[in-house]
């Protein structure tokens, strides 16, 4: 059995994090011609797609400037709510790569990704929740809401991208 790995944890102590005294502007940082983050990102020979599912836009908002800014890359946020989890299932069986909240009020993590495999996904799927790690999650992401405000967790964020970009390119649907 494949060992889980949980990242963001281990880049820093998440206990000590406080705002940092020089102030840090992803959306500038992905702009500049030099940008730390953008020099990090893999570079893709073909498009992939990449879906986040989460009740919260407000904690996903920097892993969306990330992976937005990402080069041959499409990414979506597709919002957890009763009225759109139908479409938003329908839409995660085409991407790529999955990144997937465990608690969203109406429906869990777990949920999704059962009725995920009973569609015949067959992409990556790894878990942003922030806490434990979900029985489903080979790979999690524990600190999302920080990837907007300080980069070492943006590339810390990358690192985990890149790896799931591997394990993707490496899976059977490719």
């Amino acid at each position: 059995m494949k060992k889980k790995r949980r990242s963001g944890e281990h880049f820093l102590n998440l206990k000590n994090v406080q705002t940092p005294i020089n102030y840090f502007d992803l959306a500038a940082e992905l702009e500049a011609p030099e940008s730390r983050v953008r020099s990090r990102m893999t570079y893709l020979s073909s498009k992939l797609v990449v879906v986040i599912f989460d009740d919260n836009p407000s904690e996903i908002q920097g892993m969306k400037l990330v992976l937005e800014s990402w080069p041959d890359m499409d990414a979506f946020y597709l919002r957890a709510t009763p009225e759109t989890y139908a479409a938003s299932v329908e839409a995660m069986t085409n991407a790529d790569i999955i990144l997937l909240d465990e608690r969203m009020g109406f429906i869990t993590g777990q949920n999704v990704y059962s009725e995920l495999m009973r569609e015949g996904y067959d992409g990556v799927i790894a878990s942003i929740s922030v806490g434990y790690c979900p029985d489903w999650a080979m790979d999690q992401f524990v600190v999302k809401g920080l990837v907007i405000s300080h980069r070492a967790v943006a590339l810390n964020f990358v690192q985990f991208m890149n790896q799931l970009i591997r394990q993707s390119l490496e899976s059977p649907s490719h």
